[in-house]
């Protein structure tokens, strides 16, 4: 459910952040994240599943968009 996906979601982007990564020998650099998530119900067929999977990426897409757009490391849903 959609609760479920944002919180993993979050633990996703919270672990990452909590990760350095190493540039150099001595020297590491924290990266961030934003996830952007999209929820769908069951398709009714299996020919309606391309368009469910366009629909599903292109809010995904926006919910991402809107997560940067409200400062970045951040996860936002549709």
């Amino acid at each position: 459910d959609g609760a479920a996906a944002q919180l993993l979601a979050e633990r996703i982007r919270q672990a990452i952040s909590a990760t350095p990564v190493p540039v150099t020998a001595d020297k590491s650099e924290v990266i961030t994240v934003s996830i952007g998530i999209a929820g769908c119900s069951a398709p009714r067929s299996v020919s309606d599943l391309k368009s469910l999977g366009e629909s599903l990426l292109a809010r995904a897409d926006v919910a991402l968009y809107r997560a940067k757009s409200e400062g970045r490391d951040r996860v936002a849903m549709d």
